[in-house]
């Protein structure tokens, strides 16, 4: 399993958005954010694959329309005072993402 710190140093070297999706758990009103990242806009650049469970307040913009980039993406714990809400998503430069969120994990190519 890897940990915070560890997925921001992988965040801050993959900021070209391949794919967003957001699903649900069947059974359950709790939602994930799936990002797949990739080193640079080169289809054999390598890629990660972030799934962050548990999400809520996920604000969204200037998203799309060709290449999207998060250029800092930033994973740290809160205060938020939501049980399920351990931490924070957020794009500390362009301000494009932001969610709370309760866990990770990743998946690299």
């Amino acid at each position: 399993m890897i940990g915070k710190d560890e997925l921001n140093e992988l965040l801050i070297g993959h900021n070209c958005v391949e794919s967003m999706c957001v699903d649900s758990e069947e059974g359950i009103v709790k939602y994930n954010l799936l990002l797949t990242l990739a080193e640079s806009e080169n289809n054999d650049s390598k890629k990660i694959k972030v799934c962050f469970y548990d999400v809520s307040s996920l604000s969204v913009k200037e998203f799309g329309g060709g290449l999207t980039q998060f250029m800092h993406l930033k994973v740290s714990e809160t205060n938020s005072g939501f049980d399920r809400a351990r931490y924070e998503l957020s794009d500390m430069e362009d301000e494009k993402i932001y969610c709370l969120f309760r866990g990770f994990s990743l998946d690299d190519e």
